[in-house]
């Protein structure tokens, strides 16, 4: 049942990217709503250093969580139907 953990594992990471880029989401909205001129001026200036903005940061969490889960849902996926169908992928022992 150890081979379980790792997509299960794969799985929380991603959730936990998620919420943080939903967290960063809600920190910029609240952020512009606030002053708008300084969240812009910041925007710039970390466009023009090649660095990114919260917004950036917030999209990059959200598709490397969106892969994790995607990927640890296809895993749990093949490891079920090989424990239903009984048969051994190299990793999976009765």
């Amino acid at each position: 049942m150890e081979a379980f953990l790792l997509p299960l594992g794969m799985f929380a990471f991603g959730l936990a990217l998620v919420f943080t880029a939903f967290a960063l989401f809600g920190e910029y909205r609240s952020l512009f709503l606030r002053n708008p001129r300084i969240i812009m001026s910041t925007e710039v200036f970390t466009h023009l250093a090649g660095l990114g903005g919260l917004g950036y940061i917030g999209a990059v969490l959200m598709i490397a969580g969106a892969i994790l889960i995607a990927v640890a849902c296809v895993m749990l996926v093949f490891l079920i139907a090989a424990v239903f169908a009984g048969e051994t992928i190299g990793i999976v022992r009765r």
